[in-house]
């Protein structure tokens, strides 16, 4: 129970290796957020951890949208009163041929991959005090 009293957010965990995180985490005793944009397997998810007497929510959002990212830790907060560790693990690829890869196509995996981390860090940074328990270092 390393990590008991402890408020997770995984980002992309409805499944793969964010679902893997978080139930880790949960097994750990973590209060586990499946944050992920498809909201059927994040709530799967998460009943899969309550069923392991672990706890944890689910929240959709899409990690490349800044308002959404703004929402979802404004409403883990709420509801768990703070963030203690954000894995950014959302990421997605694009399976297409450089040659029929359209730039809005590679303009979202930007989004998610890179864009979206950052998003994410700043916004529970500046929301969730993890500048107090970080030392005013991230």
């Amino acid at each position: 129970m390393r990590l008991a009293g402890k408020v997770a957010v995984v980002t992309g965990s409805a499944r793969g290796i964010g679902r893997a995180i978080a139930t880790r985490y949960a097994a750990e005793g973590a209060c586990c957020v499946i944050a992920d944009i498809d909201q059927a397997a994040a709530e799967r998810t998460a009943g899969e951890i309550a069923a392991r007497d672990g706890q944890g929510f689910a929240l959709h959002f899409d990690v490349a949208r800044q308002s959404a990212i703004d929402d979802m830790v404004e409403a883990v907060v709420a509801r768990a009163g703070r963030i203690d560790i954000l894995v950014n693990n959302a990421g997605i690829i694009a399976y297409e041929p450089l040659d029929a890869l359209d730039l809005a196509g590679w303009q979202r995996v930007i989004a998610v991959n890179q864009t979206g981390v950052f998003l994410g860090m700043r916004a529970a940074w500046e929301r969730s005090h993890l500048i107090d328990k970080c030392g005013g270092r991230l």
